[in-house]
């Protein structure tokens, strides 16, 4: 694990190679772990020729072997690949939870939400509880979303009477469902009636109405579910933090955003690089440059290495407010610590400082000379943008 947490996958092969001359049979934990970093790389070859060796070894694969696939499947834009696999994994009897749920919601079209909930749960009943709702799955006999609820329900109810932990999974995916349709009643009488049942909600049901509820304004109501939380023993994780910052900054209330920040601190988790992200962005949008200087300071204080998102909010921070020396001292400084600019982070430089050509002009009066990938990233931005005479001036 340490091998594939460092990108060092030559090494995880040798070890993995070695366990098999010794005689060590991998478990699927071992596998999933290798799926997983597999798919995070990209190597989508490797990570799907391990799942298909779980079978032959005697192991089975579950929900956890298929989701980093499935997701590294849309990322890659190979869709239709996704529904063979979803439909492959399905039909081999695995039971589907709300990870893989949140994977599919997230990158099927807005809308689908319901849909997609009822398909879940359809296979929830029938691997899970050996109940068959296939029949359901033409949805052109269910012509409402009030029709698409009123059947989910049901097998809801049905889940409930026959497995209450698979209750407490198919709930959390209803519930998120509702909150991403903005149906905020809804999810939080569905709420009511798992957490009645028996069911202590899951965390990720919890995120999912702390978001809706944000969205929507009702910030005593988050102030609620958080004494629920506290209540069942529930502990927010970083996705929850990182929901209520972003949604404080969205807001532009810095005070309560840094409140969370303190809170975490004291009480943990330690923030991740996506928390300061949104505070230094929310202080460049009010121009607040100095303090958002600070806090990019103290994302290095408190441990994190800065990647390259980190180092571009604080990029664009600086051409926002007409800092383009700072910005390009602090993009060489990126490429000094080994972190290769994106094809992103060449066009939010270069769109910052085109925008503001004094600013640009005074750098070069005062002595600032290009690189060659700034020249060419320059006479590129220049000719996509139809601007022939100044992309011939940055060429010669």
């Amino acid at each position: 694990m340490v091998f594939l947490k460092m990108g060092l996958f030559d090494k995880a092969w040798v070890l993995w190679n070695l366990m098999s001359d010794l005689g060590i049979q991998p478990n699927e934990v071992t596998y999933n772990l290798m799926i997983c970093y597999y798919c995070k790389q990209g190597k989508l070859d490797c990570a799907t020729m391990l799942l298909n060796s779980m079978v032959p070894c005697n192991l089975a694969p579950c929900v956890r072997s298929y989701t980093p696939i499935i997701a590294a499947l849309y990322k890659q834009n190979r869709c239709l690949e996704v529904d063979e696999m979803c439909e492959r994994m399905l039909e081999s009897g695995i039971i589907p939870d709300h990870v893989l749920f949140f994977v599919l919601m997230k990158n099927e079209p807005k809308g689908l939400e319901l849909q997609l909930c009822l398909l879940m749960l359809q296979a929830i009943a029938k691997n899970g509880c050996g109940l068959d709702h296939s029949s359901l799955s033409n949805f052109d006999k269910i012509n409402s979303s009030a029709g698409l609820e009123q059947e989910i329900e049901l097998i809801l109810r049905e889940i409930t009477r026959i497995d209450l932990n698979l209750c407490n999974v198919a709930g959390s995916i209803y519930v998120s469902a509702l909150c991403e349709g903005g149906k905020t009643e809804a999810a939080l009488a569905c709420f009511k009636n798992v957490a009645s049942a028996g069911c202590i909600p899951l965390l990720f049901t919890f995120n999912s109405l702390i978001k809706r509820l944000f969205q929507d304004g009702h910030f005593e109501d988050v102030k609620s579910l958080f004494e629920i939380m506290q209540n069942e023993g529930i502990v927010p994780n970083l996705e929850t933090y990182l929901i209520m910052v972003n949604e404080y900054c969205k807001q532009e209330d810095l005070a309560s955003a840094f409140g969370i920040l303190d809170q975490m601190k004291e009480m943990g988790p330690k923030p991740n690089v996506a928390i300061y992200d949104c505070i230094i962005a929310c202080l460049s949008k009010q121009r607040r440059i100095s303090e958002a200087e600070t806090v990019f300071h103290r994302m290095h204080r408190d441990g994190l290495d800065h990647d390259e998102v980190a180092y571009m909010t604080m990029i664009k921070a600086y051409t926002r407010n007409g800092r383009g020396d700072k910005a390009l001292n602090l993009f060489e400084k990126m490429i000094e610590n080994a972190i290769q600019p994106s094809s992103y982070s060449y066009t939010a430089l270069l769109s910052g400082l085109v925008k503001r050509k004094n600013s640009f002009k005074k750098m070069l009066g005062e002595g600032f000379v290009p690189n060659n990938v700034l020249y060419t990233s320059l006479t590129n931005h220049f000719l996509r943008m139809g601007v022939f005479k100044y992309a011939f001036s940055w060429s010669i």
